[in-house]
């Protein structure tokens, strides 16, 4: 996920190693709370992700992300 355009040459971190990168912030805070994790990519690999911690993977479908984020 996000690692197009020579991402991953560059250095750059992908999009899933951004999303440890914010889980890793948010466990140095003294909240009880945790962020909603979504992602909503054509590409992305439902398994890997949720091997990330992310709670909901939907497949480019803006509409399916709100109703399952509402419920």
């Amino acid at each position: 996920m996000m690692e197009r355009d020579g991402r991953r040459e560059r250095g750059r971190l992908s999009g899933l190693q951004m999303l440890d990168e914010i889980k890793k912030i948010w466990k140095q805070t003294s909240t009880k709370h945790r962020p909603l994790m979504v992602v909503n990519s054509l590409t992305a690999d439902a398994y890997q992700c949720k091997e990330h911690g992310v709670d909901i993977v939907v497949h480019a479908n803006r509409s399916l992300v709100q109703k399952q984020v509402i419920d």
